[in-house]
């Protein structure tokens, strides 16, 4: 644990570290000069904009015609699938029909390439997130701007462990899972992604090879969007961190890199993980036991 003083100066220099790691981000972010094209919190168009008073499950007219596209070029390895399933695609590609067909593709290539498409997937087909649950999702977690929350926790994550059909697989069921729990109009707004750095080690992760696999593996695959990438209690790893987004991440998703200094500011504290400044309790059995619940009720 260490004496008082010790704890003092230690907290002092992870509080430097990050300082310096924000200063460096922030003066790379501006060199960077990328011009912003979405107008809107979600980057979907004015038009597909959810509003008070309509269903929480509403579907534009545009949108119908552009899930019926959809299907068609699916064909009937998509006979099965729900309007949500699909404007979700949609809404991956910003309600561009064209990409979301080339994205509808790629999926289902690669759920055919796992034999798992139009099969659900359970917690039981994941052996290696049981065994180290870095990545922690639930109803609750979700920001202010109604943004589904993916929670990785860095101390528990082993890449080395993972392999590409583990990764894919997970995501495969987080999608499944986020469709099956949210409305339509949570699903308009993407997703955020909330890196807990904290007791964090390096044998946890390797820059130039695990990370980078993370997202080739899931770039172009999947239809979520992710609109924020908060990394928190880094110390030291917060540059860590944001080098390793710098090298592996399109120059877009980069510039949505952020080092928050309250995330009550973006997660209410009644629902924001403990270990970064709020009340959640998101211990492996309450992430485990809320999953097997899910499971249970689709199942049926």
């Amino acid at each position: 644990m260490g004496t008082p003083e010790q704890l003092e100066l230690e907290a002092q220099r992870r509080a430097e570290m990050e300082k310096m790691a924000q200063a460096e981000y922030d003066k790379e972010k501006a060199s960077l000069m990328v011009e912003d094209e979405e107008e809107t919190l979600n980057g979907l168009p004015a038009c597909n904009q959810w509003h008070e008073g309509m269903d929480p499950d509403h579907i534009f007219e545009d949108e119908r015609r552009s899930i019926a596209e959809l299907r068609k070029s699916g064909g009937e390895d998509v006979e099965g699938w729900t309007d949500k399933q699909l404007v979700f695609v949609l809404f991956g590609r910003r309600n561009n029909l064209e990409e979301a067909k080339a994205l509808l593709k790629v999926n289902i290539e690669a759920q055919k390439s796992l034999g798992v498409l139009n099969k659900r997937i359970t917690l039981r087909d994941l052996p290696v997130l049981k065994a180290s649950p870095s990545h922690i999702f639930s109803k609750h977690l979700v920001t202010l701007s109604d943004q589904v929350v993916f929670y990785g926790r860095g101390m528990n994550h082993n890449p080395g462990e993972w392999t590409y059909e583990q990764r894919a697989l997970t995501f495969l069921y987080f999608v499944q899972w986020y469709v099956d729990t949210f409305p339509v109009k949570t699903l308009r707004n993407g997703m955020v992604l909330l890196f807990d750095l904290s007791k964090m080690s390096l044998k946890n992760y390797d820059v130039t090879t695990h990370a980078t696999q993370m997202f080739k593996s899931i770039n172009g695959i999947f239809p979520f969007r992710m609109r924020t990438f908060y990394i928190v209690n880094g110390g030291f790893f917060v540059n860590v961190g944001v080098k390793m987004c710098k090298y592996i991440m399109p120059k877009k998703l980069y510039l949505r890199v952020v080092i928050p200094k309250d995330m009550t500011q973006h997660i209410d504290a009644k629902v924001l993980p403990i270990s970064c400044g709020g009340e959640g309790n998101y211990e492996d059995k309450v992430f485990f036991q809320e999953m097997e619940e899910y499971d249970k009720a689709f199942s049926a």
